[in-house]
C-alpha cells in the first residue's frame, strides 16, 4: 500500500512540474513578444509578425557561435506608415555562474 501511495505522489508531483514548466514557458514567450513589440513601437511602427526562426534559416547565424551562449533568432515584420519592413532580433542568453539558481543573463541584438 505504501508503495502505491509513493507512486501516486510521484505521479502527481510530475504532473504539477509539467504544468508549471508549460505555464512558465508561455509567460517567458509573452515577455519576449512584449519586448519585440515595444522595440517596434519605439521605431514608430506596428508589429505585423514575429517568428521564432531556426538557426539554420538565418543567413548570418555563423556570427553567433560562442559556445557559452544560447541564441534565439526572431524574424520580425513591421509597418512604418505605408512601408512594410523586416528586421531580425537575436536573443543572446548565458547562464550566470553567480546569483540565484537558474538566473539567465539575456541580451537583445537588433539587426535592421
Amino acid at each position: 500500500m505504501s508503495l502505491q501511495i509513493a507512486f501516486l505522489l510521484t505521479f502527481l508531483a510530475g504532473g504539477v512540474s509539467v504544468w508549471l514548466l508549460l505555464r512558465m514557458s508561455g509567460q517567458v514567450e509573452k515577455e519576449r513578444m512584449a519586448i519585440i513589440n515595444n522595440k517596434v513601437h519605439e521605431l514608430g511602427g506596428s508589429l505585423l509578425r514575429s517568428d521564432l526562426v531556426s538557426r539554420q534559416n538565418c543567413s548570418f547565424q555563423s556570427e553567433y557561435s560562442d559556445p557559452d551562449f544560447v541564441y534565439k533568432f526572431y524574424k520580425i515584420a513591421y509597418k512604418v506608415g505605408t512601408e512594410t519592413k523586416e528586421c531580425w532580433a537575436i536573443l543572446e542568453m548565458k547562464q550566470r555562474s553567480f546569483g540565484p539558481g537558474g538566473a539567465i543573463q539575456a541580451n537583445w541584438i537588433w539587426r535592421f
